[in-house]
């Protein structure tokens, strides 16, 4: 009867804290990014090649839901840049990498009707297929 008893109290024990008494070290991730954020009247603030460089990294990391932040932000803070819009319009493909198809679809509508004749095909393009 002891012995069932212990056993139950194992089995309970072991499915409640079974994963926390692992003697291996969980894994450490390969690549840590910290999110920057930007002032543009900060002295010490990251330019825009510093943002657009830093979204870029990201979206090549394959971390979709940061670099699209990274984008957006680049957009906000930079929009008389010549690569303002391609930022956007990388967002919103990031959007739609992470399947969020409604997000990029909003953000290629406000493509569309932007001023940048360069952007407005890529994005109307894009707006079918989200």
């Amino acid at each position: 009867m002891s012995y069932m008893k212990f056993s139950i109290f194992f089995l309970l024990f072991a499915s409640v804290f079974g994963d926390t008494l692992s003697l291996t070290p969980p894994p450490q991730p390969e690549t840590v990014i910290e999110t920057v954020f930007v002032d543009k009247s900060s002295p010490c603030a990251y330019g825009n090649e510093e943002v657009l460089s830093f979204a870029n990294k990201l979206y090549d990391l394959g971390d979709f839901s940061r670099a699209s932040i990274e984008f957006l932000r680049y957009g906000f803070l930079y929009p008389d840049e010549p690569c303002a819009d391609m930022a956007i319009f990388r967002a919103g493909f990031c959007k739609e990498q992470m399947e969020q198809f409604g997000q990029a679809r909003t953000i290629y509508r406000q493509l569309s009707n932007s001023g940048d004749l360069k952007a407005q095909p890529f994005a109307k393009y894009r707006i079918p297929l989200t």
